[in-house]
């Protein structure tokens, strides 16, 4: 459990880096392995972006969670292909899409969703 005495220094620290950042920077703050106590703190100082790596941490965080509609979830790290239909009920941004088997397996899983997620690919730019 987050005290009282342990919040209020983390608040003032993301309100003072959100106040850094241009609008057009979207500050993810990485809770895996965090309590949803810890999420909530965050969440209640203005951070609505959290990145995750594992399915089944999220639907339990998700759960515990559901009243704070407006929190966008992140997979961050690798995905494998056997887990993406499920990464597609839990995440609405999907970080590090590292092959083209990968992409278009996603492609073919959110054809028929009314919600299609938002991915970031990942470019090996030196051979």
């Amino acid at each position: 459990m987050v005290s009282s005495s342990q919040a209020k220094p983390i608040a003032d620290r993301l309100n003072q880096i959100q106040q850094t950042l241009p609008a057009s920077v979207r500050l993810i703050a990485v809770s895996k392995q965090v309590s949803t106590e810890a999420i909530r703190l965050a969440y209640e100082a203005g951070v609505r972006d959290f990145g995750e790596s594992r399915i089944q941490e999220v639907a339990e965080k998700q759960a515990a969670l559901h009243d704070l509609a407006d929190i966008t979830w992140h997979l961050i790290g690798h995905l494998q292909s056997n887990k993406a239909a499920r990464a597609l009920d839990y995440f609405q941004w999907i970080h590090s899409i590292d092959s083209l088997k990968l992409a278009e397996k996603l492609n073919q899983l959110a054809i028929d969703r009314p919600v299609k997620p938002n991915v970031l690919l990942q470019v090996k730019t030196v051979t």
